[in-house]
């Protein structure tokens, strides 16, 4: 069967139980012959394929629970970041607010309880640590949507008004994974699409005919 990629959610199943479940008991999920094999491959590979290696990553996640405090651009440039993690704060002003480029107070910007939208966060970059046991810095807001690169020319710089902000609590500064860098692209980490047998489908929906297969792919 053929799918044309829609955005949303695609192919969706709904999973009928065939006989009754008594509580407590586990449900298998059967990803396929070829899953199968290829984890077994991966297993009986993966220790010699890391042998003497090692990669540049870091968990930002054990950033966070640690509480590092996070690097001024000077320490930056004698202790770079590993190329997977930058850091964002939160912001909900709009891009093309302050474009006076004048410093703003930055005390503000907390969330008042422990829910996190991550939408509010913007990618930024520390200009200086105020003191205060690490709790309070003077920070830069990016306007790009490219959160890999950093460097690309937001719209504040493009108009002479980058968008600093001082006195910004560290609580709202999180580090984050740049797309594409976490541990799953890792060199030799385990993918694999998991398989769907054939006869989990009705007759009826395999019986298109192969010429409006062909039509569908021109």
């Amino acid at each position: 069967t053929l799918f044309r990629s829609e955005e949303g959610r695609g192919l969706s199943l709904e999973i009928y139980a065939t006989q009754d479940i008594q509580e407590g008991e586990e449900i298998f999920i059967d990803y396929g012959q070829e899953w199968e094999e290829a984890w077994e491959k991966h297993m009986l590979e993966w220790g010699s394929s890391q042998e003497g290696k090692s990669f540049d990553y870091t968990s930002v996640t054990k950033m966070n629970d640690r509480g590092e405090i996070p690097r001024t651009i000077t320490e930056e440039e004698r202790n770079p970041y590993p190329p997977n993690v930058f850091t964002a704060c939160i912001f909900w002003e709009g891009a093309r607010s302050f474009i006076d480029g004048q410093i703003r107070d930055g005390s503000k910007f907390v969330f008042s309880d422990t829910t996190h939208d991550y939408s509010a966060y913007w990618p930024c970059r520390v200009i200086q640590n105020l003191g205060n046991q690490g709790k309070s810095f003077k920070v830069e807001i990016f306007d790009v949507s490219d959160w890999s690169d950093l460097t690309k020319t937001d719209w504040w710089k493009r108009n002479g008004s980058p968008h600093l902000l001082t006195n910004y609590p560290r609580e709202s500064i999180k580090f984050f994974t740049k797309p594409y860098t976490s541990d799953q692209h890792l060199p030799h980490a385990f993918r694999h699409h998991i398989g769907i047998r054939d006869d989990i489908f009705p007759l009826h929906w395999k019986n298109r005919p192969r010429n409006e297969e062909t039509q569908s792919l021109k």
